[in-house]
This record gives structure tokens, C-alpha cells and sequence, in this order.
């Protein structure tokens, strides 16, 4: 007699076929790109951030606040753009609210903004155009079917 009626019970354990890869659709791939070079295209205005300062002392404190605010942010920023890039649905919409505060805030100081020297300001107006072209992308029929199917899908290295 083999079959213990005390065992627990057994099944088969298998890994959760994911089926066919879902390439990335070219709307997603463009957007995804224009997040890079928005995040590198607004270099300047930081460092136009860090140039600003009265005293050495006040401007020592404020190279490391604001660098270590700065580093966090980015950090946020790539992970959201990495998010962007493996079909994560939160993520379009994190930066689809980041961008419309982004413009909420340009917005109501346009005046300081311009202000500012001209590679600072053309900077932070050339990277709120492209996020917003980002969004518009990211948003589009072709991306939504993209994010949408790859949602029902279960996700990588799941048992």
C-alpha cells in the first residue's frame, strides 16, 4: 500500500508559462527614450540651482541639502523611467502627475523662471515640453493596449 491517507497533499509545481514576449510598441519605445534624454536635458538647470548661493558658508549648506535632495530625486526619476520601460502602469501615471505639477508650477512662475540665465530657462522649458509629449505617448491607443496586456500577464520570476 503506497497511498497514505495521513500525507499532506502533493500537487505538481510549475512555473507560470508567460506565453509569447510582448514587444514594446513604438510610441512606448520613443517615450521611453524622450524620458532619458528629458532627464539628462535638465542637467543645466541644476546646476544653474547650485551656482546660486550669497555667503561660502550658505553656500556650502546649500550644495548639501540640495544635493542630497537632488540625488534623491533622480534616483526616483530612474526608477520611474525603469518602471516606464517594463510596461508598469503606476509608473505612466506617476509621471503623468508629476509632469501636470510640473506645469502647474511653471506656470504660476514663468516670470522667475525666465529669469534665470537662458541655458537654466531653456532647459526647464525644453524638458516640460518633451515630458508632456512623453505623456501624450504614453497615453496613446497603441500604449494602453500595450500596458494593459502585459498587466494581465503574470510577472517576472513568478512560481
Amino acid at each position: 500500500m503506497t497511498h497514505n491517507p495521513y500525507a499532506p497533499p502533493s500537487s505538481a509545481v510549475t512555473d507560470v508559462d508567460s506565453g509569447v514576449p510582448l514587444p514594446r510598441p513604438q510610441v512606448v519605445q520613443i517615450a521611453y527614450v524622450l524620458c532619458w534624454v528629458s532627464l539628462v536635458a535638465g542637467v543645466p538647470s541644476i546646476v544653474d540651482t547650485f551656482a546660486e548661493g550669497d555667503s561660502e558658508i550658505t553656500q556650502a549648506v546649500f550644495n548639501v541639502v540640495f544635493g542630497l535632495l537632488y540625488t534623491a530625486l533622480i534616483t526616483f526619476a530612474i526608477w520611474v523611467i525603469v518602471s516606464i520601460g517594463r510596461a508598469r502602469n503606476w509608473a505612466r501615471i506617476v509621471y503623468a502627475v508629476l509632469t501636470g505639477l510640473s506645469l502647474l508650477s511653471m506656470f504660476g512662475s514663468l516670470s522667475e523662471i525666465l529669469a534665470r540665465p537662458w541655458y537654466a530657462w531653456s532647459s526647464y522649458l525644453l524638458t516640460t515640453a518633451m515630458d508632456v509629449v512623453i505623456v501624450v505617448l504614453l497615453f496613446l491607443p497603441a500604449a494602453n493596449a500595450w500596458y494593459r496586456a502585459r498587466g494581465r500577464r503574470a510577472p517576472q520570476g513568478a512560481a
